[in-house]
């Protein structure tokens, strides 16, 4: 069934697809629920780095720059050999380098991918500030309690205030009345 060439050669490169897709998925994934637990710490870890020099690889990728975008692959393996997604990337370079595949297809390739990686930041970056203005406004509910608690203890003690000026009032009136009688 596929013994001609060109149609291994797109069976081929169909399976280098699909499985750049389903790791990419993988590491999507991977990262969302790394993101989840992530430390505030500002050191970066081995999956990081190796995550950020994969990003660098699919940008150099997506603009026809295939040496660079080789080396930053071959660094986030370097950094993290569990870098699937930096793998599959590396395959479909080394691939392009063979003649396996044509350039359009390997930009095309690697530019989908950087959409996908840069709508899955903008979500998270979304989600989190529907998080902080979550937090906002219930800090501002919470204040607008305490300002009315306020009020009213401020009310509660201008009511006694006059209460006791009323009172004393009404002593000096009365002393000066006992005055004036005698």
């Amino acid at each position: 069934m596929l013994k001609h060439p060109k149609r291994k050669k797109i069976v081929k490169n169909l399976c280098i697809v699909s499985c750049f897709c389903l790791l990419g998925f993988l590491s999507i994934t991977y990262a969302q629920e790394a993101a989840a637990g992530a430390d505030t710490n500002l050191k970066l870890s081995s999956p990081e780095i190796s995550n950020a020099s994969y990003l660098n690889g699919v940008e150099f990728a997506a603009e026809g720059k295939f040496k660079e975008a080789g080396e930053q692959f071959a660094a986030a393996l370097a950094t993290n050999e569990f870098n699937y997604d930096a793998e599959v990337a590396l395959d479909i370079i080394n691939a392009f380098n063979k003649g396996t595949i044509n350039e359009t297809y390997t930009i095309t390739t690697f530019t989908s991918r950087l959409v996908k990686l840069k709508l899955f930041t903008i979500e998270n970056m979304l989600k989190d500030t529907q998080d902080k203005l979550s937090a906002s406004k219930e800090q501002i509910e919470n204040m607008e309690k305490q300002i009315t608690d306020l009020k009213k203890q401020f009310d509660n003690k201008i009511f006694d205030l006059r209460s006791k000026v009323d009172a004393l009032e009404s002593d000096i009136d009365r002393i000066k009345s006992r005055d004036t009688v005698r």
